[in-house]
């Protein structure tokens, strides 16, 4: 689950499908802007991948 702004980043950066990552950077944009997500959280971002 969710919980802070950090969190919604990284959910996003580990998700694989395009379609996917604009709809849940849809949802958690609307989230923050509504007040849904509150904290800005501290975690690391994910290790990136190499081609």
């Amino acid at each position: 689950m969710v919980t802070t702004l950090c969190d919604a980043a990284v959910a996003v950066l580990t998700t694989a499908a395009p379609l996917e990552k604009v709809r849940l950077t849809r949802d958690y944009a609307a989230a923050w802007r509504d007040g849904r997500i509150t904290e800005f959280g501290a975690l690391a971002p994910p290790e990136r991948r190499t081609p």
